[in-house]
């Protein structure tokens, strides 16, 4: 499948999901396009370490990434990990904005608000934590509310 010209994101090759890229990447950069519809989830699981590759995951977590979610602009990436780390990309060029270090569980779910204003970290544990995406690039990550299991009725 792979075309050995996905080095920039003019060339990249469209893939259409549900669909596996399986094998050894030879170029430093591999780009490709995945075509989907508002609502529609994608999965993305990036094995190299296990397939013998140097290629590290543009979206760099220190473990398995748990989640995805764009804002709804589409010009933030929200990624969560299992490394208890959530970390917000310019989607354009995956420019890393902010991380969000310690997270008191693994972050199970993300989801902006429509307005793409805040975005919402559902863990693991049950709590759930409201993020105000105007602040993210100057205020510590704590400036959050966070809602207990047993405070939702």
């Amino acid at each position: 499948m792979a075309t050995g010209k996905n080095t920039a994101l003019a060339q990249a090759q469209t893939l259409t999901a549900p669909v596996t890229v399986n094998g050894k990447l030879e170029a430093a950069e591999n780009v490709y396009r995945f075509h989907a519809r508002k609502g529609e989830k994608l999965v993305f699981e990036v094995n190299a370490n296990r397939l013998g590759t140097p290629l590290d995951s543009l979206i760099a977590h220190e473990d398995t990434i748990l989640k995805l979610a764009y804002s709804p602009d589409g010009k933030l990436l929200a990624s969560s990990g299992a490394d208890r780390t959530i970390k917000i990309f310019k989607a354009d060029d995956l420019t890393e904005v902010k991380t969000l270090d310690h997270q008191p569980d693994w972050v199970m779910s993300l989801a902006f608000s429509p307005d793409g204003k805040t975005f919402a970290a559902g863990r693991y544990d049950g709590s759930l934590e409201i993020y105000n995406v105007g602040q993210l690039s100057s205020a510590p990550a704590r400036q959050a509310r966070t809602l207990a299991p047993n405070a939702i009725h």
